[in-house]
């Protein structure tokens, strides 16, 4: 019997992915709608947190969704920080940031069940029978596709750190969310990974000297 594994993650979904800006979406709504084609009986569940809100806070006040699916017997969940239309961490989310937020989370959590996974793994098609990615039938390379947090990391990097003190920079680089997505951008992306901490290295190198001018 084909695993749901195996059964979603040959999907082609290339179709129904959705282009804005730098990233790319696979359609929840799609992807949903062929969840449920394949396994009628799957289901999906937003959690709601001890607030009675469907978002949670961390010590920092940046918020954080959850969503599950089920299928087959096997439940998987995802969490996803909120974002706002730059795609940073946000705090006091909107209820629109929230629910988006909601939605993209239903697509990973759908990715994680095998549909689109190749999409954040950075892959153009879908593993063939032998379970090894397939290759472009033309001579095309397609764009590789960046998650969106590393992404955010690589904006904050170019456009945000010149406005950044000494303890914002230590508090941005010292994040857990910071962290976490430079690791994962180091093993995936290790040119990000140097660009990002290059500007930080850089930047705190700056301040620093600034301060030890003011100080004299």
């Amino acid at each position: 019997m084909t695993s749901v594994w195996e059964t979603l993650s040959h999907i082609d979904v290339n179709q129904h992915t959705e282009k804005k800006g730098n990233l790319t979406y696979l359609s929840w709504a799609w992807a949903w709608g062929k969840v449920k084609e394949t396994y009628p009986q799957a289901t999906y569940e937003k959690k709601i947190w001890s607030t009675e809100l469907p978002y949670t806070q961390d010590d920092q006040g940046f918020a954080y969704v959850q969503v599950s699916v089920e299928i087959e017997e096997q439940s998987l969940s995802e969490v996803m920080p909120v974002l706002d239309n730059r795609n940073q961490p946000v705090k006091n989310p909107t209820s629109f940031q929230v629910n988006t937020s909601l939605q993209r989370c239903l697509a990973k959590c759908c990715a994680m069940h095998g549909l689109g996974h190749y999409i954040y793994a950075g892959e153009d098609l879908p593993p063939d029978e032998d379970g090894l990615p397939q290759k472009q039938p033309v001579p095309q390379k397609e764009p590789v596709v960046v998650h969106e947090h590393i992404l955010s990391l690589l904006d904050v990097a170019r456009n945000s750190l010149d406005q950044y003190d000494l303890k914002a920079l230590d508090h941005w680089m010292e994040a857990e969310f910071t962290q976490r997505w430079m690791d994962v951008a180091k093993r995936n992306h290790p040119e990000i990974h140097q660009e990002v901490r290059a500007a930080c290295v850089a930047r705190k190198k700056k301040l620093e000297k600034e301060e030890k001018e003011k100080n004299g």
